[in-house]
């Protein structure tokens, strides 16, 4: 009758212990999983942060290189009003030498080719 008694209280704490075991493990796999939620929560906000970043990068240089070809623009507007000579006994109508319309046409193909390269340059560099 002992015997039955300690088998069946060995019986009884080993189920205790193994119940207790199981609740241990669960409760460890809540944390895990609320970390893993976790870990992805931050690696989602991290590409959300880049991606807003790039695209604020993106957004300036886009002004910029759009201001760069309205300077290159006005720098050929200001050579060829420098250059323009009234026609004689026309009052409204203006002379440009077609040596100056081609050296406005090198100043802002040149000046706008600088600016596409900088643009270029810049959003591989990233920087």
């Amino acid at each position: 009758m002992v015997r039955q008694i300690i088998i069946v209280l060995l019986f009884t704490l080993s189920i205790g212990g193994w119940h207790y075991l199981d609740y241990m493990n669960k409760k460890e796999q809540r944390a895990a999983g609320e970390i893993h939620q976790q870990v992805l929560q931050m690696q989602l906000n991290q590409t959300e942060e880049r991606a807003k970043a790039k695209a604020k990068f993106e957004a300036r240089l886009r002004y910029e290189f759009t201001d760069c070809q309205f300077e290159a623009e006005r720098a050929r507007n200001e050579f060829l009003s420098k250059s323009i000579k009234p026609v004689p006994k026309k009052p409204d109508e203006f002379i440009i030498n077609q040596a100056i319309l081609n050296e406005a046409a090198k100043i802002i193909t040149t000046r706008k080719d600088a600016c596409q390269q900088a643009y270029d340059t810049r959003l591989k560099q990233g920087s």
